[in-house]
């Protein structure tokens, strides 16, 4: 936009109203028909405001999909972790003195901060898990082949909510883009039906109609001579 002050949406509204009166006026659509504003350049102009228009609205859904995308998968993080940290804790105790079980199971070390490292260790735990002979011991301290396959489940439901996550990230991104380039190509039809505008009526009362504010002309004092 050429005024980097504004709002997207006061734009939006000065260009509705600088197109719409500016064709609805006869004392300003007559005088602008002499510099080749006919039917055709008007729905040209038209087009592009409806187009930024609808792109605008088009791109604030694709934002809140991924806001509530987002969400889904913050929330299903939450559940996944809070039963993998539990039973973590319980194989660490019963595998306590087993090696093998332990590298099986990635046992040791800190878990990962971030979602992707998260997942890795939480995929390979349950992958893991669900072996007879592991079960087997497991089963002392209440943990079934059922449960362990729900709380896998949950870490499954998060992978996937993680991927619906990723298309909304991508769809939004290409919504900002398609919605820039619409309000540039607007932007600039809009600044050149303005500088037209102050040529073609040149009147700043009937400017204003359009929103077209013109500072008063200063007048340079003459200077006597003597």
């Amino acid at each position: 936009m050429s005024n980097l002050k504004k709002t997207l949406g006061e734009f939006l509204q000065e260009s509705r109203i600088l197109i719409g009166n500016s064709q609805a006026l006869p004392e300003i659509s007559g005088p602008l028909a002499g510099f080749g504003y006919d039917a055709p350049r008007w729905a040209e102009g038209n087009k592009l405001l409806e187009a930024a228009e609808a792109l605008t609205l088009a791109q604030k859904k694709e934002y809140g999909d991924q806001y509530q995308a987002t969400e889904a998968v913050q929330d299903a993080w939450a559940v996944a972790d809070e039963a993998y940290t539990k039973t973590l804790k319980i194989a660490r105790l019963v595998f306590a003195n087993d090696v093998h079980a332990s590298a099986a199971l990635r046992l040791s070390g800190m878990r990962k901060n971030s979602l992707a490292g998260w997942l890795d260790q939480a995929r390979f735990f349950y992958g893991n898990l669900v072996d007879p002979a592991l079960m087997a011991q497991m089963g002392r301290y209440g943990y079934t082949p059922e449960k362990v396959q729900t709380e896998k489940a949950l870490v499954e439901a998060l992978q996937v909510r993680v991927l619906a996550q990723g298309r909304e990230t991508a769809e939004a991104q290409r919504a900002t883009v398609n919605r820039d380039e619409a309000v540039k190509q607007l932007d600039q039809w809009v600044g050149e039906l303005r500088t037209v505008l102050q040529v073609a009526v040149g009147n700043s009362q009937t400017l204003e109609a359009v929103g077209i504010t013109v500072p008063a002309p200063r007048t340079k004092k003459k200077s006597v001579s003597y």
